[in-house]
């Protein structure tokens, strides 16, 4: 998942709306802003030109903007009341910080008279691209990731260890981590057992709720103080700071698949799109579901979805098009077309076409894994919190310079401030 630090982002928010392309004449102009720019060629191919040919007054403007940017650029624009897009293209947490301050128009109206059928997407992504506090859906997901447990076939076979499956638990882990580790004549380690994340990504969340913790006791209160939460980020940070299984961990997303890709590191538990990044002809690597832990089987969650911006002039053609994306038209290789793993609408996720594209039993593992066992701590002020108090917090923790518990009886007091402050 992307990270940079959203105190930026909330400089630019005084949230305006967007005003969309005026056309005078019967051809409409579709402005869709996207980041993907290493899917623009499958998007125009499989997305924008057959949508123009079954839909002749209406062209699309493809306007790609670096994800780095992207966010800061989309606020700056909504500030100044500049136009930028029609159709834009959001994470979840984006899209409820939008939705939060009355951002996105509400699609109930156009789903209705369209007769989409929402029950045919994942409910429980469905659920984020609801407008916190009263439900209304202002935005539809289009795929969705989730935390899987990543390994490389060389490593564990020149250990000669069995891969991992579905039936380990967090001790499995652990316990073949350690014996995974590998250090030179002069105790440098040139190979680690395991990659973990200091609470920028999902492998934290997945792991602390696995093992009976809660970030969040509901989502007006933080739960990092709670016995269970300290325990599993005790035993989190002591997979670097014990078993030395892991490295200091970083917040750098291209470091994880760097070290994977150049066979540095046997097992990272990580959203499922790093594969997309993986590089290097001799790595050999798979995934499984993540292993369960004292309190069962869990996997964050992540999604990409749309809105349209509240002050669209051309509502009803930008509806056509995000039910077009969102819904996807047969397609042959659906997967180059998404940021993150699964399709939201059921019926394509279930698609020969989308599991030919994956390999089927990856496919199936990815589904049944969003469908089960999938959460997510999604809400207004996820971003702040999670950016400028949990990764600090847990930093301090992995440089010893607090114990877990004291670094999350800080941060808990801070997260809260946060969630009272954006509820309101």
């Amino acid at each position: 998942m992307h990270r940079f630090c959203f105190i930026l982002l909330l400089a630019f928010a005084g949230v305006s709306a967007f005003r969309c392309s005026n056309s005078s004449s019967p051809q409409v102009t579709l402005k869709v802003v996207h980041w993907g720019g290493y899917m623009e060629k499958e998007w125009r191919s499989q997305i924008i030109e057959p949508f123009e040919r079954e839909h002749p007054n209406i062209k699309i403007d493809l306007s790609i903007v670096p994800y780095n940017i992207y966010t800061q650029r989309l606020l700056a624009a909504a500030a100044s009341g500049a136009p930028i897009g029609d159709v834009l293209m959001v994470d979840d947490w984006f899209a409820v910080e939008l939705m939060h301050r009355n951002f996105a128009i509400d699609l109930t109206k156009y789903i209705r008279e369209s007769g989409m059928d929402t029950n045919a997407f994942f409910p429980d992504v469905l659920r984020e691209w609801r407008r916190y506090g009263n439900g209304t859906l202002c935005g539809l997901p289009y795929s969705a990731g989730v935390t899987m447990l990543f390994y490389n076939n060389n490593l564990f076979d020149a250990a000669h260890l069995a891969y991992p499956d579905t039936t380990w638990t967090y001790d499995d882990v652990l316990r073949d981590a350690k014996l995974l580790v590998r250090r030179d004549a002069a105790g440098v380690t040139t190979q680690w057992g395991m990659l973990i994340d200091n609470g920028g990504y999902t492998g934290f969340d997945t792991f602390v709720k696995s093992n009976g913790g809660v970030l969040m006791r509901s989502p007006g209160e933080a739960g990092l103080d709670d016995p269970a939460t300290v325990q599993a980020v005790a035993r989190w940070v002591g997979i670097v700071r014990t078993d030395s299984a892991a490295p200091q961990p970083s917040g750098a997303m291209e470091q994880f698949n760097a070290m994977f890709s150049a066979n540095k590191a046997a097992m990272m538990l990580v959203g499922d799109h790093a594969a997309k990044h993986f590089a290097g002809d001799s790595l050999r690597w798979d995934m499984t579901m993540p292993p369960s832990g004292a309190a069962g089987r869990f996997s964050e969650r992540f999604s990409d979805g749309f809105i349209i911006p509240k002050d669209c002039t051309h509502p009803a053609e930008a509806w056509e098009l995000l039910k077009w994306i969102v819904t996807y038209p047969p397609q042959t290789d659906v997967a180059k077309i998404m940021e993150k793993g699964v399709p939201c609408y059921m019926p394509l996720a279930a698609s020969l076409a989308w599991k030919a594209s994956v390999g089927e039993p990856r496919a199936n593992l990815l589904s049944e894994t969003l469908d089960k066992y999938s959460f997510s701590y999604i809400s207004p002020g996820w971003y702040e919190w999670r950016d400028n108090i949990l990764t600090p917090a847990l930093d301090q923790a992995f440089l010893g310079a607090q114990t877990p518990a004291q670094a999350m009886s800080d941060a808990e007091k801070k997260v809260n401030e946060v969630l009272a402050r954006v509820g309101k």
